[in-house]
């Protein structure tokens, strides 16, 4: 599954990648670099959130420059298409983009909160208020970010929430009290919901099979990417991934 999620991000023509995973996990490893031979890792030992998982690659990327695209590897089925469109929201004024969708049934996901054509904060369903649970516009997970954005941001992190975690999601309200305008791209989910997602179970169903994953791993659903599932120890993290783009 991570090896689809590196090609997708192979074909940006990334100057750099990093991945991010839990401890002993050795086979991500082996799997990223026979993708990328250039990718760097940085271990998450403690489960503290999607924000913090992000500062763990910070050292890879410290004298890096451009716009950093921050992935998931739980989400086989993205393509390179969607990504570029990502990326493209940033400019000048938008130095921060969501990849964001329309879900007919948005329970589980975090809310976008849209003024003015520009995303202005995400809530986590823990957090949502009754209205906002009735949004329909979610988010996906993925963002592009420019990188010396990101680094100062990071550290203006908060775990004051439900889960106590520092929540990635977080950056759209950081960035918006910055002055800075953070774009929506959309990713749509209705097609991948009606026409893919049987497809997507068959990926998985196959991987499963094929690589014959022993009876310590467990299948459930994950709300970081629309209609997406992964496989993953009690113990170990989804990968999480970074990818460079001068």
């Amino acid at each position: 599954m991570l090896g689809h999620v590196l090609h997708a991000a192979k074909d940006l023509g990334a100057a750099k990648a990093v991945v991010v995973h839990g401890p002993d996990m050795q086979a991500v490893e082996k799997e990223a670099s026979a993708v990328l031979a250039h990718c760097a890792f940085a271990e998450q030992r403690e489960r503290l959130g999607t924000g913090h998982a992000v500062s763990m690659a910070g050292a890879a990327l410290e004298d890096f420059k451009g716009q950093v695209l921050v992935l998931y590897g739980d989400a086989p089925l993205i393509k390179a298409e969607t990504l570029r469109g990502l990326l493209a929201k940033l400019d000048a004024k938008h130095k921060m983009a969501v990849l964001g969708f329309e879900a007919n049934d948005p329970h589980g996901y975090g809310r976008l909160i849209v003024k003015s054509k520009a995303v202005v904060d995400i809530r986590e369903q823990l957090d949502a208020s009754a209205n906002e649970r009735k949004i329909k516009l979610c988010n996906s997970g993925i963002i592009a970010i420019d990188n010396e954005l990101l680094w100062q941001l990071l550290p203006k992190l908060s775990n004051k929430n439900a889960k106590g975690e520092y929540y990635l999601t977080d950056l759209v309200k950081l960035a918006t009290k910055a002055k800075t305008s953070v774009a929506l791209s959309f990713f749509f989910s209705s097609f991948f919901s009606f026409f893919l997602f049987p497809l997507h179970l068959s990926f998985l169903f196959l991987h499963f099979l094929l690589f014959s994953l022993p009876s310590s791993f467990f299948f459930f659903p994950s709300f970081f990417s629309p209609s997406s599932f992964f496989f993953s120890l009690p113990s170990s993290f989804s990968p999480l991934l970074f990818f460079s783009l001068l």
